[in-house]
C-alpha cells in the first residue's frame, strides 16, 4: 500500500512538473480591410499552476517588412518598435485568466506587408517556463486596391511647419495625414480643390504619411519629413 501511494505521488509530482504553466489563446491571423489603419490583436493568458505568478511579455519578430511598425502592451504599459520585454508584470492569481492587459498592433502605414510576430508569456521567477504564440497581421490583403504613385505632390519636403500639397483635378476625394505611431492627425475631404496648405505647427518634429483616397477607392501614399 505504501508503495502504491509512493508510486501516485511521485507520479502525481512528474505530471505537475511538466504541466503547461500558463495558457495563452487567441487568434493567429489578424485581418484587415485597410492597411492604412492599424490593426490590433488581443490574448487571454491563463495561470495553471497553484502558485501566483507574476508574468513578462517578450515580443519576437519572425517577419515583417522595412517601413512598418509594431508594438505591445502588457502590464499596464505600453511598450514602442525598440523594446522587446515588458519591463512591468502582471500578476496572475492561481487559475486566473487575463484577457485584458495584453494588446498586439501593427502598422503597415498602407504598405501590403503582412508581419507574423510571436508574443512568449512566462515567470519572473521561471524565464525558461515559456509559453508562445505567434500572430500574423494583415495576411488577407488580396482584395485591397492597388496603391498609386502619381496623383499629387508634396512641397516644401522636408518642412518646419506648413506643406503645401498639389493634387491632379477630381481625381482625390479624401486626404488623410498619420504620424508614425499610425495615429491620424488631420483629415480633409476635398470638393474641388487642386492645392491644399495644411498648417502643422503644432505637432512633433518627425515622419509623417499622407494618404490619399482616390475616387476608385485606390490610394497614394507619401512620406513627408517635418523638422
Amino acid at each position: 500500500m505504501k508503495k502504491t501511494l509512493l508510486f501516485l505521488t511521485v507520479l502525481f509530482f512528474s505530471i505537475s512538473s511538466f504541466s503547461q504553466t500558463l495558457l495563452v489563446t487567441g487568434d493567429t491571423i489578424k485581418s484587415t480591410q485597410d492597411p492604412c489603419f492599424e490593426t490590433s490583436a488581443s490574448l487571454t493568458i491563463t495561470n495553471n499552476s497553484i502558485n501566483s505568478l507574476d508574468i513578462h511579455c517578450e515580443k519576437v519578430i519572425i517577419d515583417t517588412a522595412s517601413g512598418t511598425q509594431n508594438y505591445f502592451c502588457w502590464g499596464a504599459e505600453c511598450y514602442g518598435p525598440a523594446q522587446y520585454v515588458s519591463s512591468s508584470f502582471n500578476t496572475l492569481n492561481p487559475g486566473e485568466s487575463d484577457n485584458i492587459d495584453f494588446g498586439g498592433y501593427y502598422n503597415a502605414f498602407c504598405s501590403n506587408s503582412p508581419a507574423t510576430i510571436q508574443y512568449c508569456f512566462y515567470p519572473v521567477s521561471n524565464p525558461t517556463d515559456r509559453t508562445c504564440i505567434n500572430i500574423t497581421y494583415n495576411g488577407n490583403l488580396t482584395n485591397i486596391s492597388s496603391l498609386k504613385s502619381s496623383s499629387f505632390s508634396i512641397f516644401p519636403n522636408p518642412s518646419n511647419e506648413i506643406i503645401n500639397i498639389s493634387l491632379a483635378k477630381d481625381e482625390i476625394k479624401e486626404i488623410i495625414i498619420f504620424n508614425v505611431f499610425g495615429e491620424k492627425i488631420t483629415q480633409k475631404n476635398l470638393t474641388i480643390e487642386t492645392n491644399l496648405k495644411v498648417d502643422l505647427t503644432d505637432y512633433s518634429n518627425g515622419t509623417y504619411f499622407i494618404v490619399a483616397i482616390n475616387n476608385d477607392l485606390s490610394r497614394t501614399v507619401k512620406k513627408f519629413i517635418l523638422q
